[in-house]
């Protein structure tokens, strides 16, 4: 179905942008200031695979997210993993396999296009999701096809499964990841999902490339959208751009 819609928005649209709601994709800071300006000085590519970074809380560190604050001055730890170098961005025809994961294109593995998987973002979100996971009916087909089997997990199995409980794979993550030889993993063997590098420091280039907004958005949260929007439109004009005085006289 959402290959089928792919196909459907590319006969008016010349991109189209396919993630997951827990899944962030952000350009390279230090290159672009957003995905549009990506997309601008890539012409060409038909489609890009991200890489692939599984955020990951550290538990014994990390105090439970705050809304409104950037993601990577709360969350120091992300982990490469294959499983999401996904063809997540498309300017032809596609059809994706089970989960995104991979399509009918030949991969071409970006080094500067992210993706930032949120599972594993926080203990308390986790709780959470797990509860409304496990009060799902899944039907025949999908237990069949063992399609979402962690939909089924109890809490302690869940929990295991997104959060190390060995602090030494943190104490040892690297200062300042460049991911170089996971990227060059997955250019070699494109079909090996399955790869994940270890434990690494975010890059300090992305400590203000994603912000949080809250569900519900307050007075504050208000303000700081408005705020982010006048950045962005400060940041996208025209040089020499004059602003008209709305009452010349």
């Amino acid at each position: 179905f959402m290959s089928q819609l792919q196909h459907f928005l590319l006969s008016s649209y010349d991109w189209v942008v396919m993630s997951d709601a827990d899944e962030l994709i952000v350009a390279d800071p230090a290159r672009y200031s957003g995905l549009r300006d990506y997309l601008r000085r890539n012409p060409g590519v038909p489609t890009f695979n991200t890489v692939g970074l599984n955020v990951v809380q550290n538990r014994a560190t990390e105090a439970p997210l705050q809304p409104g604050k950037p993601l990577f001055r709360q969350r120091a730890y992300v982990q490469f993993w294959a499983h999401y170098c996904k063809p997540a961005v498309t300017s032809v025809p596609i059809v994706w396999s089970v989960g995104f994961h991979e399509c009918d294109r030949p991969r071409h593995q970006t080094d500067d296009l992210f993706m930032i998987h949120l599972r594993a973002v926080d203990e308390t979100i986790a709780r959470r999701r797990n509860a409304r996971l496990n009060a799902l009916k899944m039907s025949q087909n999908a237990i069949d096809k063992k399609h979402s089997v962690q939909f089924t997990f109890d809490r302690d199995r869940y929990l295991s499964m997104l959060f190390p409980s060995d602090q030494a794979l943190f104490d040892r993550a690297a200062a300042e990841a460049d991911f170089q030889a996971e990227i060059g993993h997955m250019r070699r063997h494109p079909k090996d999902l399955k790869f994940i590098g270890p434990i690494a420091h975010m890059p300090a280039r992305f400590a203000d490339s994603v912000r949080l907004l809250e569900g519900r958005i307050g007075l504050a949260g208000r303000i700081n959208r408005i705020a982010h929007a006048l950045r962005r439109l400060r940041r996208n004009r025209p040089a020499g751009a004059v602003r008209q005085d709305p009452n010349p006289a």
